[in-house]
This record gives structure tokens, sequence and C-alpha cells, in this order.
């Protein structure tokens, strides 16, 4: 064998030793991530409280699939979470063009539109809501509210009714709610002993708005509903609309009430020293400390009242 032929005999085996040795695959590729996976960054991101990131990440997610209704939901939420609801609503609206059944999504874009005081529209997407989805019936609680906010005081009822008679067919309880927006019904007439019926009986003091709790609190102890009072003194503990200083002037109420004297004037204490100077508060507390003889925090409440 010439020096040629073992030369190209030892090149052959040495590139064969080291194919065998290190295993030298040919290269691959890296594999691009998919729009799944920025989807799941994103969620990971907001998960943490990374807001900022967490947008970069569905971006990335959109740029690379754009048909995908899902990224546009999770971006819109990520700027309703942030109280950006023009741009909330822009990306919720697009998530529609791709998947146009999807009550949830009708429903918060009511919710954002009655926010930003449009009724109407608010209107529109409760009611292409419950065309969609008609098993979710509340939709016509927020139609019922809307009409009454608008003075539309018989199709309110209207829709109160669909809403009761399709409860009463399935055989389900009616909504919290539907007892709220009857008492406003029924405020709206000026039929104050009814308002305090529904009021009593929706057990929700949660629900109500600060003006709706104080003028519940109001009506259901000029009838004299203590159980139901009490019972809203509750509900409203669990209100962050309603301020903690009026809770404890309704509780001071409440005791009066029933004839525990002590009682009430330590929660109007309490309801004064947070601010509250309604007029029954301070003349409970005058007569209170006269009665003890503390002649300058009566004059100082005197003044108050005279202001």
């Amino acid at each position: 064998m010439n020096s040629i032929s073992k030369n190209f005999l030892v090149s052959v085996f040495s590139i064969f030793l080291l194919w065998s040795c290190y295993n030298m695959d040919p290269p691959v590729r890296a594999q691009q991530p998919s729009a799944f996976y920025f989807y799941q960054m994103a969620v990971q991101s907001k998960i943490r409280g990374d807001t900022p990131k967490a947008l970069e990440q569905i971006n990335r997610a959109i740029r690379l699939n754009q048909k995908i209704s899902l990224f546009y939901v999770f971006k819109a939420q990520i700027f309703d979470s942030m109280q950006v609801s023009d741009s909330a609503v822009f990306y919720y609206k697009k998530s529609l063009t791709l998947r146009s059944h999807a009550p949830e999504i009708l429903k918060r874009l009511g919710e954002l539109a009655l926010q930003a005081q449009r009724p109407n529209e608010a209107a529109y997407y409760f009611r292409k809501a419950y065309i969609e989805a008609p098993d979710s019936v509340d939709f016509l609680l927020k139609l019922a509210q809307i009409r009454l906010q608008q003075n539309e005081i018989r199709q309110a009822e209207n829709l109160l009714d669909e809403y009761r008679l399709t409860q009463k067919r399935k055989e389900r309880p009616v909504s919290p709610l539907f007892f709220v927006i009857r008492a406003d019904l029924a405020m709206s007439k000026g039929d104050s002993l009814s308002a305090a019926r529904f009021y009593a009986r929706s057990h929700c003091g949660e629900c109500l708005s600060k003006e709706q709790a104080e003028w519940a609190f109001e009506t259901l102890l000029k009838t004299q509903n203590l159980e139901a009072y009490f019972d809203l003194l509750a509900g409203v503990r669990k209100n962050r609309h309603f301020p903690e200083a009026l809770l404890y002037y309704y509780r001071g109420l409440y005791y009066q009430a029933i004839g525990n004297a002590h009682e009430a004037v330590q929660q109007f204490e309490r309801a004064y020293q947070k601010g509250v100077r309604k007029k029954k508060l301070l003349k409970t507390l005058i007569q209170f400390y006269a009665g003890q003889n503390k002649m300058e925090r009566v004059k100082v409440l005197q003044s108050e009242i005279q202001e």
C-alpha cells in the first residue's frame, strides 16, 4: 500500500473515532417559542404583579398569532386592572371580532359603559349578552337598573317581572339585587313602606350604595322594622363603599331604638370622633354630657348644631 493510501485510511479512521467518541451530531436550529409560550409567560408575570412584563409578553404572543381572541382578552384584562378603561374596551371589542359568542366579555363591556355613564351602550351589551346566554338572567337585572336610572319605570318593571318568572320557572331563588331594585322602584314612586319591605328582604347590605343604605336605615327605623335594620347593619359592615363613621352612627340609632342608651352613646361618640355631625347624634350627645355636667362639651356641640 503506497503512502497516499495509508494517509487516506488514517484520516478516515480519525474522523470515525472523533464521531463515535464525541457524538458529533449535525447542528440543530433552535425552535422558535410559540405564541402560547409567551401567553403563559404573560400570565405568570401578571400573577407575580409584574404588569409591564405581562404586557410585553402578551404583545409578543399577539405578534406571533393575531387570530387568538384569548390573547386580546388577557391584554384587555391587564388594562382593566390598571383602570385604563379606553384601552380595556378597545381590546375587549377586538376579541369579539374573533369570537363573538362571549357573554362575559359583553357583560364587562356593559359594566365599563355604565362606569363611563353611557347607559344606552351598556344596555346594548347587557341585552346582547342575555340573548347569547339566556340562562344568565342576571343580565335582566342590569337592564332593569339602567331603565330605572333613565326613569323608564314601566320597562324596568317588565324586566323585573321577566326575571322573576324565569327564576320561578327554573325553580331558582331570586338574587338579593332583585329586591334592591324593587326597593328603588318603590322609592321612585314615593312608596316608602314597600321600599322598606324590599330592602329588608334583600339581606344584602353589600349590594347597596351609600345613599341607598342610608335611605334604607332611615326607612326601616321609621317603620320600626328593627330586625331588618339589624340585618342591614351586618350586611353594610362588609360594604367597602359605606364609611365606617356612618356605621357607628347607625349602630347608635339601633341601640337607641332598643333602649340601650349606654351603648348608643358609645357608638355616637365613635361616629363623632370620625367626623359625623348629624343633628340626631349631636342632640343625643348634648343630652348625655349635660346629665354628666360636662358643660364645656355641651357648648362645643351646641355651637356645631347652630353652624
